[in-house]
């Protein structure tokens, strides 16, 4: 459904008129989306991560850590 509706975000921007109220509205639709789904994504890694080694965490945190990083120098 968030995908939908990131697409549908995506429409809206590229309309010859700007209808920033029909944008809000699509983008909160999104995010309550994203909210709904994220419990559910969280403890499915929960349970994959509960299946690794010490070892295996161990390169799961760092590379996590890795991404966090990039993420951040990508950041303004």
């Amino acid at each position: 459904m968030a995908r939908r509706v990131r697409t549908t975000a995506a429409e809206l921007i590229k309309a010859p008129h700007l209808d920033l109220a029909a944008l809000k509205v699509v983008l909160d639709e999104a995010r309550r989306a994203d909210f709904e789904v994220r419990p559910a994504v969280e403890e499915e890694a929960l349970n994959f991560a509960a299946t690794l080694s010490l070892e295996d965490r161990q390169h799961l945190a760092e590379a996590i850590a890795e991404r966090n990083d990039r993420i951040r120098r990508r950041s303004p």
